[in-house]
């Protein structure tokens, strides 16, 4: 039986395929399962993989296309390997990418699921920004807030995970499904990891399913880092939805209402976190101050309350010695005004 399987969903991605299949059948790590499901294609990307003849890649070609969420569990279910390790049929892994991450894994029995930085490429392989994401758990857990702290197809995760706690992925979630399943693994205390080396390129263009599904993918991304937060605050007023959505969205808009409501609810979201303890106490607060920085940075009219927040223990800026705090207080004492 092999170590890993390799699952690789693939539709219409002729154009990539083969960087993605030649990125996995090079791997350093060698006692694998390449298991790739295409989603009925309407391109030449069945042929393409037809034309690989190499015994550790296990083909299935769905005759019907229904979607991603259906073609991953498929694949887990089908899955030999005691790790699963995730993959795009537009991306490529990097040499070193599964002999890394199973090492960690095989050396760290607490950790459940591993995740890598990314190089983002273009449609032409051209670089355009690199994913670093928080590296450890209780941070990676914090982050899940307001955004997806692990790239999918990064990911090396104990087939255990799904077997043992019955989690397949969640159509209801298409389009965000990793994070929901990221966000349910946090609530049953499966540990989390990100290796601090880029280890996969991930491809943005045209036809990639985030961005085809963009206005689709976004309220389902707000409310899945509503359901993250409700583990530690309960069901939400309206009232507390709204602000924290504008707040994780960095669009606080400086009023001394709003600027009021906002700092009541940190303080609750602090002292609610400190009596359960739900999140580290540190994680939570630097997740809190980074987004108070880039909240208070894009405002261009600065209201007097404003050093309430400016001068709690969830101000962002740690020195005093900080130019961007001094520009703040400048900018409040001197050139507010109401909204």
């Amino acid at each position: 039986m092999p170590e890993i399987t390799v699952l690789m969903p693939t539709y219409n991605c002729e154009r990539y395929i083969d960087s993605a299949i030649n990125s996995i059948l090079s791997q350093s790590f060698e006692d694998f399962e390449f298991l790739i499901i295409d989603d009925a294609s309407e391109d030449e990307t069945p042929f393409k993989i037809l034309q690989y003849h190499d015994s550790r890649i296990r083909f299935i070609q769905k005759k019907e296309n229904t979607g991603l969420v259906q073609s991953l569990n498929i694949g887990i279910t089908m899955a030999k390997g005691k790790y699963i390790a995730r993959m795009d049929g537009d991306d490529i892994a990097l040499h070193e990418r599964l002999e890394m991450q199973y090492r960690l894994l095989k050396d760290n029995k607490g950790i459940g699921v591993c995740g890598t930085w990314a190089d983002c490429i273009d449609e032409n392989g051209e670089m355009l920004k690199t994913l670093r994401h928080p590296i450890k758990h209780e941070d990676i857990k914090a982050g899940l807030l307001s955004y997806c702290t692990v790239v999918h197809p990064s990911v090396l995760i104990r087939k255990s995970i799904f077997s043992n706690r019955n989690h397949l992925y969640d159509a209801r979630y298409s389009h965000v499904e990793d994070y929901e399943l990221w966000v349910r693994l946090m609530k049953d205390n499966i540990i989390f990891e990100n290796i601090p080396r880029v280890l996969l390129k991930y491809r943005f263009h045209s036809q990639q399913v985030s961005r085809l599904y963009y206005e689709f993918q976004k309220p389902s991304t707000n409310e899945v880092g509503l359901i993250h937060l409700y583990n530690l605050s309960g069901v939400l007023s309206n009232e507390e939805r709204d602000i924290h959505t504008k707040f994780i969205s960095n669009n606080v808009n400086g009023s001394r209402n709003e600027l009021k409501r906002l700092r009541s609810w940190l303080l609750y979201l602090d002292k609610k976190n400190r009596g359960i303890g739900y999140f580290s106490v540190e994680s939570l607060n630097h997740f809190i101050k980074s987004h108070l920085e880039a909240n208070i940075v894009r405002l261009k009219y600065y209201h007097p309350y404003l050093l309430l927040l400016l001068f709690s223990h969830f101000h962002p800026f740690n020195s005093w010695f900080n130019p961007i705090k001094w520009k703040t207080l400048i900018k409040t004492c001197i050139f507010w005004k109401s909204r």
